[in-house]
């Protein structure tokens, strides 16, 4: 299903690109903690935005917005939505004052460990009582820039701190360096660096 979903989507050329590309592939991320009393404030995004947690109709309406995006994006969308049939179930949505969608993000929670244990056993940590994940943020081309990555985060990290949880986790790419330092600037801070392998299309790290 996931194959054919990417190929009506992305088309021949990517698909079989994309599927070539993680035949063999190796990567590394960085692995980052917060102790969520520790948080910093960012500085304000400059796009006045409204947030809210998703549910059916705002994946649908996300999906018929495949064919106005350009392939990079497609691409990015398509693996948020593959992540999301596994079951993460509390994913936000970021929308500008006239209703254009800007950005996606998940906060992932100890309760949802089954799910990491089932998909996800050689890619994250099994979660911590106290502890919370983000994944899988994504900023729509057109509103990158302005702050949303830094502040949304932060937004989510203060609803897991009032909930009563400790600390937060993030995987980052390592050659993600915009990302790395805005959390860092949240006051995370980095504590390991893992090897990502992708071999016939399944995915380790050496966590």
């Amino acid at each position: 299903m996931q194959f054919l979903f990417t190929l009506t989507n992305l088309g021949y050329k990517y698909t079989f690109k994309y599927s070539a590309k993680n035949f063999i592939f190796l990567d590394h991320y960085y692995i980052l903690y917060l102790n969520l009393s520790s948080l910093r404030k960012p500085k304000n995004s400059r796009l006045n935005y409204s947030i809210k947690t998703t549910d059916e109709s705002d994946f649908e309406s996300l999906i018929d917005q495949l064919g106005q995006l350009e392939l990079n994006a497609k691409k990015e969308i398509v693996s948020r939505l593959f992540f999301r049939q596994t079951g993460f179930k509390h994913c936000y949505f970021v929308r500008t004052t006239n209703d254009q969608l800007a950005y996606i993000q998940w906060l992932i929670y100890p309760d949802e460990n089954e799910i990491i244990a089932k998909h996800y056993r050689s890619r994250f940590y099994p979660l911590k009582p106290n502890q919370i994940m983000l994944e899988n943020a994504f900023t729509f081309p057109r509103f990158r820039g302005l702050g949303l990555l830094p502040n949304i985060s932060a937004e989510l990290l203060t609803i897991a701190r009032n909930q009563g949880y400790k600390n937060a986790i993030v995987y980052i790419r390592k050659n993600q360096i915009v990302s790395i330092n805005e959390f860092l600037n949240l006051n995370f801070k980095i504590r390991k660096i893992v090897r990502e392998y992708k071999i016939f299309g399944i995915t380790k790290r050496t966590l």
